[in-house]
Protein backbone atom coordinates (compact mmCIF):
# COMPACT_ATOMS: atom_id res chain seq x y z
CA UNK A 1 0.00 0.00 0.00
CA UNK A 2 2.21 2.25 0.78
CA UNK A 3 3.89 1.69 -2.71
CA UNK A 4 1.18 2.80 -4.31
CA UNK A 5 0.92 6.15 -2.62
CA UNK A 6 4.46 6.73 -3.40
CA UNK A 7 3.52 6.20 -6.95
CA UNK A 8 0.13 8.77 -6.48
CA UNK A 9 2.30 11.05 -4.78
CA UNK A 10 4.82 11.11 -7.24
CA UNK A 11 2.58 11.48 -10.41
CA UNK A 12 0.67 14.23 -8.91
CA UNK A 13 4.28 16.21 -8.30
CA UNK A 14 4.85 15.24 -12.27
CA UNK A 15 1.38 17.00 -13.47
CA UNK A 16 1.51 19.86 -11.05
CA UNK A 17 5.53 20.35 -12.37
CA UNK A 18 4.37 20.49 -16.16
CA UNK A 19 0.85 22.61 -15.55
CA UNK A 20 3.93 24.85 -13.67
CA UNK A 21 6.15 24.54 -16.77
CA UNK A 22 3.15 25.63 -19.01
CA UNK A 23 1.90 28.41 -17.21
CA UNK A 24 5.45 29.70 -17.46
CA UNK A 25 5.77 28.99 -21.09
CA UNK A 26 2.83 30.72 -21.71
CA UNK A 27 3.84 33.73 -19.74
CA UNK A 28 7.11 34.00 -21.56
CA UNK A 29 5.48 33.67 -25.35
CA UNK A 30 3.48 36.60 -24.02
CA UNK A 31 6.39 38.56 -22.87
CA UNK A 32 7.97 37.74 -26.41
CA UNK A 33 5.11 38.61 -28.60
CA UNK A 34 5.01 41.83 -26.86
CA UNK A 35 8.53 42.63 -28.27
CA UNK A 36 8.00 41.80 -31.59
CA UNK A 37 7.57 44.36 -33.93
CA UNK A 38 4.12 45.72 -35.14
CA UNK A 39 3.31 43.97 -38.82
CA UNK A 40 3.95 45.09 -41.75
CA UNK A 41 0.57 46.77 -43.58
CA UNK A 42 -0.90 45.15 -46.30
CA UNK A 43 0.02 45.34 -50.27
CA UNK A 44 -2.59 44.35 -53.32
CA UNK A 45 -0.78 41.80 -55.43
CA UNK A 46 -0.98 44.40 -58.16
CA UNK A 47 1.44 46.72 -56.13
CA UNK A 48 4.03 44.01 -55.85
CA UNK A 49 4.34 42.72 -59.31
CA UNK A 50 4.22 46.32 -60.76
CA UNK A 51 6.91 47.91 -58.55
CA UNK A 52 8.97 45.01 -57.33
CA UNK A 53 11.39 46.02 -54.19
CA UNK A 54 15.15 45.77 -53.75
CA UNK A 55 16.16 43.47 -51.21
CA UNK A 56 18.86 43.66 -48.81
CA UNK A 57 21.44 42.34 -50.76
CA UNK A 58 20.32 44.46 -53.74
CA UNK A 59 20.22 47.20 -51.62
CA UNK A 60 23.89 46.96 -50.39
CA UNK A 61 25.71 46.37 -53.33
CA UNK A 62 24.11 48.63 -55.54
CA UNK A 63 22.48 46.37 -57.94
CA UNK A 64 19.07 47.83 -60.06
CA UNK A 65 16.17 45.68 -59.72
CA UNK A 66 14.64 45.09 -63.73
Amino acid sequence: MKALETLLAAERDRREAVEADRDRWHEQAKKATALLPPPAPLVSANETLETPKAGLLDRLFGRRVA
